[in-house]
């Protein structure tokens, strides 16, 4: 693999996206029981708060997307991270339930200025050949981020309680900043490279002969795709809060439930690793697409009630589900002109977010009328059939219309 500096940017991107996934998404959890315990709030109260933050990522996503097609993410992810350690400091402090939500309401907007997408929009504009590579390092190391953050958040909190730990996070987001603003870089010109580092490379290359319009939105490809990312990741909303009931209402021990979720998180990686080897062999729309269908396969297992539909689903869900991830930024990336990869990509996450803010809701209503989680498993795989055909229907179409 060449010298070039996009690598360096890459493991820098790396490192503040695990560190932004560590303490902005999985650390909440943590925390949230010895602060209720302090303050007197209940769950609902608390996790609102959360949910809050999810929505306004998404709800931001366009805009900043279309800032970092146009100043490149250095200046969007160091702002946002120290916001981020800012906010975190502050809500060591709060004791008030409002400044809670509005502290937690501000940490969603830093999230969307942290998280994948402002990182996979600058390696779309550095990367070509070598772009799912690059990827693919970010995610994997990113990967981790729960496997890293949970028990070192556990050990804060006996260490230190919740408020202490929480400052210890503050600290440890902001001295990422530095680094994303020293390395950072919205273009290889301004270093004095190429994409790819390739002296032949061309500055933008897409697999379809595109024709950009005045805005995506018209675009048929967009919609086709975009609509497919929001029915494809309705899946994730809804399991990760009610797989653990699920797998507990079917008699299941608690600790195989826990089991079970940690394993599809080692899968993830799995998968993520096995799509990138595929991407040289086969058209990212079909790999999308078959990504989609073995994804609710493995939801179509679980609806069997059985051990071996356990299995299969976790199997077949947790390497899927770490795949989409990748497919969602490499497949933009190829359909779209890279100039305005951040508008389409938060555009995309504005709809996914809207998705994945509604699903968990009309899950937990379906199973308060039906007394189990079957007809939710089943509205889940119509959504995810309904994706892989979607994803299909954006092969042929060449231009934007």
């Amino acid at each position: 693999m060449p010298k070039f500096y996009g690598w360096q940017m890459v493991w820098v991107l790396a490192l503040s996206t695990t560190i932004a996934y560590g303490v902005l998404y999985y650390s909440f959890a943590v925390f949230v029981q010895p602060m209720e315990r302090e303050l007197g709030w209940d769950r609902a109260q608390t996790s609102g708060a959360f949910s809050l933050a999810i929505l306004v990522t998404g709800l931001v996503a366009p805009l900043l997307g279309r800032i970092l097609d146009k100043r490149g993410a250095r200046a969007i992810m160091t702002v946002g991270t120290i916001g981020s350690s800012g906010l975190l400091w502050i809500w060591s402090l709060t004791t008030s339930l409002p400044l809670l939500y509005v502290v937690w309401l501000l940490l969603g907007v830093c999230a969307a200025a942290t998280f994948y997408d402002p990182a996979f929009t600058a390696i779309a504009v550095w990367f070509r050949v070598y772009r799912a590579k690059a990827m693919l390092t970010i995610t994997l190391v990113a990967g981790l981020a729960s496997t890293i953050f949970v028990p070192l958040d556990t050990w804060l909190l006996a260490l230190l309680g919740w408020r202490g730990a929480v400052q210890v996070l503050a600290v440890l987001m902001l001295c990422t900043a530095p680094l994303l603003w020293w390395v950072v870089r919205q273009h290889p010109r301004d270093v004095g490279s190429s994409v790819d580092g390739l002296p032949d490379a061309p500055e933008v290359v897409t697999t379809q002969e595109t024709v950009v319009p005045i805005s995506f939105w018209y675009s048929r490809a967009f919609w086709s795709v975009a609509l497919a990312f929001a029915l494809g990741r309705t899946a994730v909303s809804v399991l990760a809060p009610h797989l653990v009931p699920l797998l507990l209402e079917r008699g299941y021990s608690s600790g195989f439930a826990a089991l079970i979720a940690a394993s599809i998180g080692v899968l993830q990686l799995v998968g993520r690793i096995f799509f990138t080897s595929m991407t040289s062999r086969a058209a990212l729309l079909v790999l999308s697409s078959v990504t989609f269908a073995v994804h609710g396969l493995g939801v179509l297992l679980l609806t069997l009630g059985s051990d071996v539909g356990v299995y299969g689903f976790v199997l077949l869900y947790g390497a899927t589900n770490g795949a989409i991830t990748l497919t969602r930024a490499a497949l933009l990336a190829d359909l779209f002109d890279t100039k305005m990869y951040g508008r389409v990509n938060g555009a995309v996450s504005l709809l996914v977010a809207l998705s994945s803010a509604t699903m968990p809701f009309v899950a937990g209503w379906l199973h308060t009328r039906t007394g189990n989680y079957q007809w939710v498993l089943w509205l889940l795989v119509a959504a995810l059939c309904a994706a892989t055909t979607l994803i299909l229907g954006a092969r042929d179409q060449k231009t934007f219309r």
